[in-house]
């Protein structure tokens, strides 16, 4: 069954290292990977077993993303893309002589189609445009609540580590979560990787994250938090949060 509908494509990615830093080349593939996404989950193969791609997750080769993209696009410049988008924390990936399960990071964060909404913009009356006026007044809310996590935050990483402060039965409070961001940042801006990191925490039962004893791994996939724009201060990131 071919994808149809949608993707969602913020203004604010303008303002991000992977589009501003991005060759014309690159901006078009980032932009296909985002049509080639599954929105639903759906069943295929993978590693010779029945798998389910959930939303934001497809499997694909370097070919067919050539096939996607157009004319102009090599496979090298593909594969050079995607190693790039998962330094930045865009993506991941898993390989196999068979294909290549691509999954898009935070996708549910800005691509779930609010179906409510949906279903009101085919209802013209009076009392469903207000419904959607307030849906998407709650819906902002709920954004300006969930601002203060910067772009680089694997925001799954990052509830697993809340869970784990809530099984040791101290929860954190928002402040608390800003302190423990500025100190994971600190050391991911050292070259050690943002998964190991939080992880390393969880294991050892640590309330906060600490740099381990034994030197960054260089070619780790996480190491290129250098290069993205952690350069301003995080108190900026907060100072409307």
């Amino acid at each position: 069954m071919k994808n149809t509908g949608w993707i969602k494509l913020h203004r604010c990615i303008e303002q991000k290292a992977i589009w501003s830093n991005s060759t014309p080349e690159q901006k078009v593939i980032l932009i296909t990977l985002l049509l080639m996404a599954n929105h639903n989950e759906r069943q295929w193969e993978w590693k010779g077993e029945k798998f389910f791609c959930k939303p934001g997750q497809f499997i694909t080769s370097l070919k067919n993303i050539q096939l996607r993209c157009g004319p102009g696009v090599s496979i090298s410049k593909i594969r050079t893309s995607l190693v790039r988008f998962e330094k930045y924390g865009f993506l991941t990936m898993q390989t196999t002589k068979q294909g290549r399960l691509i999954t898009i990071i935070n996708w549910s964060t800005y691509q779930v189609e609010d179906k409510n909404i949906a279903n009101d913009l085919t209802n013209g009356s009076q009392t469903d445009r207000k419904r959607i006026a307030t849906n998407k007044n709650k819906r902002k809310k709920e954004g300006k609540k969930k601002s203060f996590y910067p772009d680089w935050l694997d925001l799954d990483l990052w509830k697993d580590f809340k869970d784990h402060r809530q099984k040791l039965k101290k929860p954190m409070t928002e402040r608390a979560e800003k302190i423990n961001i500025t100190e994971l940042q600190k050391i991911i801006k050292d070259g050690y990787s943002q998964k190991v990191i939080v992880e390393l925490s969880i294991s050892k039962g640590w309330q906060s994250f600490y740099r381990p004893k034994s030197r960054p791994d260089e070619t780790s996939s996480q190491s290129e938090y250098k290069t993205i724009d952690t350069t301003k201060k995080f108190d900026e990131v907060f100072k409307d949060g």
